[in-house]
């Protein structure tokens, strides 16, 4: 049996066919495992972030510095296409343009949080 959060979130264990998906059942329920999937993703990329900037304290080199924006500058690059990922199929799903591309952008936002 899963835990409570695991009883409302879509989710499914490995080696399982997607029929045994477990959690509510949407007609979206793979968007919504798609948008979870994808924001829990942002996390570590923002801690990485935040970990490149906070080695400046220890090491004010001009080197970490560009090592730290130059990981900032790919990150923030590779997710245009992150939240294209989470837009795209939100909009198949009958959400306007303008809520799911404002969920693709929140999908994003625990990226500064985590860096921080």
């Amino acid at each position: 049996m899963c835990t409570f959060s695991g009883e409302i979130h879509p989710h499914l264990h490995l080696g399982l066919p997607v029929s045994k998906a477990e959690g509510i059942k949407t007609s979206w329920q793979r968007s919504v495992l798609l948008v979870m999937a994808i924001t829990l993703h942002n996390i570590p990329e923002g801690l990485a972030v935040g970990v490149a900037f906070g080695t400046l304290a220890n090491n004010p080199e001009i080197g970490t510095l560009a090592g730290a924006i130059a990981l900032t500058i790919g990150i923030g690059l590779q997710n245009f296409p992150e939240g294209t990922a989470v837009s795209v199929p939100l909009r198949r799903e009958g959400f306007s343009r303008l809520k799911a591309f404002n969920y693709g952008q929140l999908s994003g936002i625990v990226e500064p949080i985590a860096a921080v």
